[in-house]
Formats: C-alpha cells, sequence, structure tokens
C-alpha cells in the first residue's frame, strides 16, 4: 500500500511539475504578448499625440490667420471710417455751398423783383410821358388850327385891301357914313333921318 501511495505521489508530483511548467511557459507567453500590446498601445499613443499635436499646430496656424484676418479688417474699418469721416466732410461743404447758392439765389430774386419794380416805375413813366405827348400834340394841333385861322384873316384882310385898291369907295359916301353915325350916338328922340337917305338923295 505504501508504494501505491508513493507511486500515486510521483504521479501527482509530475503533473504538479507539468503544471507548473506549463503554466510558466504560460506567464511567458502572456507576458511578451502583454509587453507587444504595451508597445503597440504606446505607439499607438504616441501617434496619436503627434497627430494631436498637428492638429494643434493646424489650429496655432488658424489662430495666426484668422488673427491676421481680424487685423486686416480693423485696418478695413479704420480706413472705412476714414472715408466715412471725409464723406461727412464733403456732405457739410456742399451743405455749405447749396446754403450759399440758396443765399444767392434769394439775392438774385431780389434783384429780379427791385428790376420788376424799376421797370414797372419807367413803364409807368413811360405812359405820363405819352399822355403828356398826347396833350401836347392837341396843343400843337390846336395852334395849327389858330395859325390856319390866322391865316385865313390874312388872306381874308389882303383880299380885302385888294379889293379897297382896285375900287375905292366914295369919299362922300364915306363922310355922309361917319355923319350919320356920330347923329345916331348924339340923338336920343330917335328923329334924325339916315344919313344914308341923306347922301342917296
Amino acid at each position: 500500500n505504501l508504494q501505491r501511495l508513493f507511486s500515486e505521489s510521483d504521479k501527482l508530483l509530475k503533473k504538479v511539475a507539468m503544471l507548473t511548467s506549463a503554466s510558466e511557459s504560460a506567464d511567458e507567453v502572456f507576458g511578451n504578448q502583454a509587453s507587444f500590446f504595451d508597445v503597440y498601445r504606446g505607439e499607438a499613443a504616441s501617434q496619436k499625440g503627434v497627430a494631436a499635436s498637428e492638429k494643434g499646430v493646424a489650429a496655432r496656424e488658424k489662430g495666426v490667420a484668422a488673427s491676421e484676418k481680424g487685423v486686416a479688417a480693423s485696418e478695413k474699418g479704420v480706413a472705412a471710417s476714414e472715408k466715412g469721416v471725409a464723406a461727412s466732410e464733403k456732405g457739410v461743404a456742399a451743405s455749405e455751398k447749396g446754403v450759399a447758392a440758396s443765399e444767392k439765389g434769394v439775392a438774385a430774386s431780389e434783384k429780379g423783383v427791385a428790376a420788376s419794380e424799376k421797370g414797372v416805375a419807367a413803364s409807368e413813366k413811360g405812359v405820363a410821358a405819352s399822355q403828356k405827348g398826347g396833350e401836347t400834340s392837341e396843343e400843337g394841333e390846336a395852334a395849327s388850327q389858330k395859325d390856319v385861322a390866322t391865316s385865313e384873316e390874312g388872306g381874308a384882310s389882303s383880299e380885302k385891301r385888294d379889293d379897297d385898291e382896285m375900287n375905292p369907295p366914295d369919299e362922300g359916301y364915306e363922310s355922309a357914313k361917319e355923319d350919320g353915325e356920330n347923329a345916331q350916338d348924339d340923338d336920343s328922340g330917335g328923329n334924325a333921318e339916315p344919313v344914308e337917305g341923306k347922301a342917296g338923295e
């Protein structure tokens, strides 16, 4: 029985030894695999870190570009602001010119009104002068008519003188006529005979 126990114990020891060696082998195998995985994982992490670093650099470059764009936009804004100020100054100058032009227009309108008033006054003076000219023309026409009447009277007097020269009156007749006229002036009774009758007798 003891021998059988010893033999069984030897078998068990051999099995334990086999299991122990197998376990060591397994540890070696799995340990190597773990080391491989650790290396792979580290490399992968390193690659991820490099990628992240590259992404960070790219992001930094994008930030720099954005900053440069912001600076350019700021410069454009400043230029636009300066242009706006210049345009505002031009607008103010144009407004002042418009006000000056409006004042000139008002002055020209006032001058036009004054000229119109002068024209009306001149027209009234022309009408008055025309009326005076008409009156002068009427006076000249009346004077001309008087001259014509005077000329006619002068013509009649001239014809009478010519007639008297051609047919001189009887001196006795003229003397008797004058005596008769004087007698009529002195006589109040009205009984004096006409001188012409006596002269006729």
